[in-house]
Parts: structure tokens; sequence; C-alpha cells
């Protein structure tokens, strides 16, 4: 199994602006927001990525299974689940 190098959280957002906003003061920028639905975006701060998608309240003891990899073989991102 290759080792992986970055691993970025993809989180839960209930309001994408509200999301937008609380990241803004700690200088993360929008650098991708899905235009049509408005499910997913992403934001950055230099090396540092977050990632959200917008969902119904969290239900208690959900299982966490969202995450996206790089690996050094392939240099390109995918997604997990467990």
């Amino acid at each position: 199994m290759p080792s992986v190098d970055l691993a970025i959280p993809v989180l839960p957002a209930r309001d994408m602006a509200e999301t937008i906003d609380f990241y803004k003061p700690l200088d993360f920028v929008l650098a991708y927001r899905h235009s049509e639905l408005d499910s997913y975006m992403i934001l950055r701060r230099g090396p540092f990525e977050l990632q959200s998608r917008n969902r119904s309240p969290p239900v208690r003891n959900a299982r966490r299974r969202d995450c996206a990899t790089t690996t050094r073989s392939t240099s390109r991102r995918r997604r997990t689940s467990r």
C-alpha cells in the first residue's frame, strides 16, 4: 500500500455562505464552489485545503467516511470511504 502524503477533510456544512464567512477571517479563500447545486466547495489557505459538502444536520454516531487523499505514486486525488 502506498504511503499517503496528504489528507484533505470533507466537512459537513449546513450553509455554504456561513461556512465561507467563518473561514474568511482565517485567511481561507474560495477556490471552487459547485455553481448549480451549491453543494460542494473548496477553501484554500497556502498549502492548506478544506472541502465542504452541504448536508442535512449531522446524525449522532454517524460514520465519518469522506476524505480526499493524494498519494506519492499517483499524485492524483481519490475519494475513500469506510
